[in-house]
């Protein structure tokens, strides 16, 4: 979106994603190291420059100092006892610079008895009440099998800063943001919350299913693992699927005409769904029921959606060539702006890719500074552990 976004690592420390992180182990050879391959890292730091720094010793910290003098924001997600262990915390940098911004994203906050509690997506996706909703009735909570947690978190966090941002062009004046990925990822719980401070009631998990659109689910395709969703929103659409599926049976059943008798029947419901849908592809029941009046779309894998034609007629797949790793399908942008398009501009940096270039230019760094933090290990461009 236009920002000169710096991603500080230390060769004693890489980002734990350039090893996969929590999903992907990935193994390099002579030729290409395993910490440059990671797909997790490359798809989340592109448009960043890449500098690596020693925090923990004296030297790192005066030029991380030096560059936060020319920073509009700080961005951390430590427990919070790390920054302030380091002389880094808010307090310290906003004496180095008034109108500088810092937003702290530890798991539960800054503050309260959890705040030096280690966390991260899947931990702080269970703590927010998440998973206790998601899952079938029979079986335990489940979690999203992503860290979407992660994202929302960072999305949440982006609203706040711009906002933060607003002030200090108003103000001059920057200020520091204690977001609790916990409580961000919450806020999208006002329902259950609510209806229970109301009603006492707890929702109960109820699989693919949903007390409001009925029937509702995936149902299998013609294909091995091939899958399409059904979600019926009015009597109207009930009644635009039962034509579809020649169900008159349902379309005369009284107990089905409203969604209230049909969240009742959604196994029954679901069988016959099933029953049609397997006779059929994803994309072609998909189709069929769009053009019904009926909302469907097929489950897409990795492979469906870089070659989907919708996604290709919107230019959301491009490819980047990146050292290491090559021409490689990556998603645009999620939001296209008719005034500033955005674009991918650089791939992810290498460790330490842009050391000399952005400390020279950033914190004032001298050749011969450059250097001695070589020499001494507080930069440099190989990691001394990973994993």
């Amino acid at each position: 979106m236009g920002a000169d976004v710096i991603k500080i690592e230390a060769i004693q420390a890489p980002d734990w994603w350039r090893a996969g992180g929590a999903r992907l182990n990935v193994t390099g050879d002579d030729r290409t190291p395993g910490y440059e391959i990671s797909p997790l890292y490359n798809a989340v730091n592109r448009n960043k420059f890449g500098v690596t720094l020693d925090l923990t010793r004296d030297a790192g910290r005066d030029v991380f100092r030096r560059m936060v003098a020319e920073a509009d924001v700080v961005v951390e997600n430590y427990t919070p006892r790390v920054m302030e262990r380091f002389g880094l915390d808010y307090a310290n940098l906003a004496a180095i610079n008034p109108r500088m911004t810092m937003i702290s994203l530890p798991a539960y906050g800054m503050t309260g008895p959890w705040r030096d509690f280690v966390g991260f997506a899947y931990p702080t996706e269970q703590s927010a009440g998440f998973p206790p909703l998601t899952g079938y009735p029979d079986d335990g909570p489940s979690l999203w099998g992503c860290a979407g947690a992660d994202c929302i978190a960072g999305m949440i966090g982006l609203v706040g800063l711009m906002a933060a941002l607003c002030w200090t062009q108003r103000s001059g004046s920057g200020q520091h943001i204690d977001l609790s990925q916990m409580e961000a990822i919450s806020t999208f719980l006002g329902a259950p919350m609510i209806d229970y401070g109301w009603n006492g009631r707890t929702w109960a998990r109820i699989g693919n299913a949903d007390t409001l659109m009925a029937p509702q689910g995936c149902y299998p395709a013609v294909g091995s693992d091939r899958w399409v969703v059904v979600s019926v929103g009015t009597d109207e659409e009930w009644q635009a699927l039962c034509r579809l599926l020649d169900r008159n049976d349902w379309a005369e059943r009284t107990d089905l005409a409203d969604y209230h008798g049909r969240f009742e029947a959604q196994l029954e419901l679901d069988a016959g769904i099933g029953a049609w849908t397997s006779g059929r592809t994803d994309h072609e029941a998909a189709q069929q029921l769009q053009a019904a009046g009926v909302a469907a779309a097929p489950v897409l894998s990795g492979v469906d959606f870089l070659t989907d034609p919708h996604l290709a007629a919107r230019s959301f797949i491009t490819y980047v060539d990146r050292v290491h790793v090559g021409r490689q399908a990556h998603t645009e942008m999620w939001a296209k702006f008719s005034r500033t398009p955005a674009s991918i501009r650089m791939p992810a940096p290498t460790l330490g890719e842009h050391n000399e270039r952005i400390l020279r230019e950033l914190a004032g760094v001298d050749a011969a500074e450059l250097e001695a933090l070589r020499a001494e290990q507080i930069i440099g461009s190989v990691p001394t552990v990973l994993g």
